[in-house]
């Protein structure tokens, strides 16, 4: 099938309905989308076709994973259009390159994949809040309604502590979320399963940290008010915020945990220490005395500055030496001083 032979709404080569043509440059290329992805026709000539193949091979990864990404919005009737405005990118992308700017192309088929991977990612936090906001409320009116159930006020405080560790968890999953300091997942299930596990770290956090207080091993004092007091008038507002600290910071039952056991462990025995004693110095051989005024034995010699010439005769008795470098003696210069001579007495 040619180039000039496609047509919208009509079939290629493959048999795929043309849904839109985004280029059409007969009998140089076409690009469109069918139903499935964004499809490219290259030239008639094979030699022209050749050389656009090997051009735009450097793009197919790219190509590869925006498909990837967006291929399920395709058939989801909230996700169609947001599938179909990337495509309608993608497609002006390949024109580009079909003009011979590869370069220009692959920049722009890269913006496109962030683009989809921050859209993944907002979807992700949508699905992160909706789990943990779904999870609280399923773990708060299951708690109550065993609350209720029981009739007796034994409990009745880490039952409260529980609800409120899983408050807690909710309201510190919404902040990170609000500061981008959650990453969610690309797929779904994965958040769903993120947050719902930390709010029931909350929940049972909740609870542990209340029974923890209850039973002296963990003092939480909150101003000057004697709220721990169980007949303190006020003292279910100190339960709840013991509740909610422990389902707000998810590593604070932990680390108590952790604590209390590195505590309970047994210590191994301390070994006796051994004296040590200092190593005796080898006894240095007496060294003979002596006389006054001789070099000790362990002092060096001065270092002959020039040992090459230590072996050169530099005495000048005996040589023969040349008539014109002898200096006669009526040349020399008078001699002067001398030995005084001794005078008679």
């Amino acid at each position: 099938m040619s180039v000039a032979d496609l047509r919208p709404h009509g079939t290629d080569a493959m048999g795929a309905e043309i849904v839109v043509v985004y280029g059409f440059k007969p009998p140089e290329y076409a690009v469109y989308r069918t139903p499935e992805r964004v499809v490219v026709q290259f030239a008639d000539a094979p030699d022209r076709s050749n050389e656009q193949r090997k051009a735009l091979a450097r793009l197919n990864p790219l190509r590869g994973e925006i498909n990837g990404l967006i291929d399920k919005w395709r058939t989801k009737p909230n996700k169609v259009h947001r599938a179909e405005w990337y495509d309608r990118r993608v497609g002006d992308a390949l024109v580009v390159a079909l003009e011979d700017d590869v370069a220009s192309a692959e920049t722009l088929l890269k913006d496109i994949k962030e683009d989809i991977l921050g859209d993944r990612v907002t979807i992700g936090r949508f699905w992160s809040l909706m789990a943990a906001l779904a999870a609280s409320v399923v773990g708060v009116i299951v708690l109550a309604v065993v609350k209720w159930l029981r009739s007796v006020d034994t409990g009745a405080e880490l039952f409260t502590a529980a609800m409120t560790g899983a408050v807690g968890a909710f309201f510190s999953i919404a902040i990170g979320i609000r500061g981008r300091t959650i990453l969610p997942d690309l797929r779904w299930g994965s958040n769903v399963m993120d947050a719902a596990l930390r709010v029931a770290v909350g929940l049972i956090g909740g609870a542990v940290l209340m029974a923890l207080v209850a039973a002296g091993a963990v003092n939480i004092n909150i101003g000057d008010q004697p709220l721990r007091d169980p007949s303190a008038a006020n003292h279910w507002l100190f339960v709840l915020l013991v509740g909610f600290i422990a389902g707000f910071s998810e590593r604070f039952v932990p680390d108590l945990l952790a604590r209390t056991t590195g505590s309970t462990d047994a210590q191994p025995a301390a070994k006796p220490a051994e004296s040590v004693q200092p190593a005796a110095k080898p006894q240095q051989p007496e060294q003979p005395a002596q006389p006054e005024g001789a070099r000790p034995p362990d002092v060096q010699k001065e270092e002959d500055l020039v040992p090459e010439e230590g072996a050169a005769d530099t005495c000048l008795t005996g040589a023969d030496i040349p008539d014109d470098q002898v200096t006669s003696d009526a040349e020399l210069p008078p001699a002067s001083g001398g030995v005084a001579k001794p005078q008679a007495a």
